[in-house]
């Protein structure tokens, strides 16, 4: 599990870098952007990384949702 979350947040990440981001993380990077991102693809980036942090510590995520979330971000962004 934490191998597919790491892998699809890095996708998220390289897409943001594509976009002219900046920073250390999902949510800095989606504000560094010079034409700010709408408020509902800032607020998935923030949910996917808590969601992040969470599988980091060993807390089951529901899968199929995650997915979809970051397949909503990558469409999104």
């Amino acid at each position: 599990m934490l191998n597919s979350v790491l892998d699809k947040t890095t996708l998220v990440e390289a897409r943001l870098a594509a976009l002219g981001a900046d920073g250390s993380g999902l949510v800095s990077k989606a504000r560094s952007l010079d034409v700010p991102l709408d408020s509902r693809l800032v607020s998935d980036i923030r949910e996917l990384s808590s969601q992040r942090a969470d599988a980091l510590d060993d807390v089951e995520l529901d899968m199929p949702a995650f997915e979809q979330l970051t397949d909503s971000i990558v469409q999104g962004s």
